[in-house]
């Protein structure tokens, strides 16, 4: 994305945050203008007789195998709340409905129960300033 709108800068994901990289700091604050708009963080609220299933080593390979798919390319981040019972996805706005599926899929396949609907908003980005 940043390359199709000629942006000289990355980015990663690090943890819950999203790390830009550029050769200066207009370059940064163009990227994370652009990042911001199209970066959408949704949760699926996992109910109570399926929260187990969040701390199981099953769950944490399934999470590692959805991020690694060749449709994400990196730009897929997983985090798993076991206290809160939920699941936060960040990614970009085109790859929401593919991680879905991917979820469905596996709480199909291990009767991890997750309701249809989730809960959308735009991320929150960090921005320093670095001289």
């Amino acid at each position: 994305m940043l390359k199709e709108k000629e942006r000289m800068s990355c980015f990663e994901f690090k943890g819950d945050e999203v790390v830009i990289y550029a050769y200066s700091d207009d370059k940064a604050l163009e990227a994370a203008h652009l990042l911001k708009e199209n970066i959408t963080e949704s949760s699926i609220e996992v109910p109570p007789v399926s929260a187990y299933l969040l701390s199981s080593d099953i769950w944490e390979n399934e999470v590692k195998r959805i991020q690694t798919k060749e449709e994400f390319k990196g730009l897929l981040q997983l985090i798993t709340l076991s206290d809160q019972n939920a699941i936060i996805i960040v990614t970009f706005r085109e790859t929401i409905s593919a991680t879905t599926l991917f979820i469905q899929a596996y709480s199909c396949t291990y009767g991890f129960i997750i309701p249809n609907c989730l809960k959308s908003s735009p991320i929150a980005l960090k921005t320093n300033t670095f001289n």
